[in-house]
């Protein structure tokens, strides 16, 4: 969608390939390593933040003391 307006084509790769995995178990293409654009990392980054301090309709947010446990696990992927 948001590569069909001119205003957001730019970003339409970047927000595509958020859901990339370092070890190319991601999707949609599968990239790995440096082949994920880097602000792609900083979304993903910041939707496991967010996943993990609010609350979803399917769980509660996670106690306090669970985010350094997961800001941890992100640190482990190398950039």
């Amino acid at each position: 969608m948001l590569s069909q307006s001119k205003m957001y084509q730019n970003l339409a790769g970047i927000i595509l390939h958020h859901h990339e995995r370092y070890d190319g178990r991601g999707y949609p293409d599968r990239l790995q390593g440096p082949n994920i654009p880097l602000l792609s990392c900083i979304i993903a980054v910041a939707d496991a933040f967010d996943a993990m301090t609010t609350t979803r309709i399917y769980r509660a947010k996670k106690k306090r003391g669970a985010i350094p446990c997961g800001v941890k696990a992100l640190q482990r992927q190398p950039v």
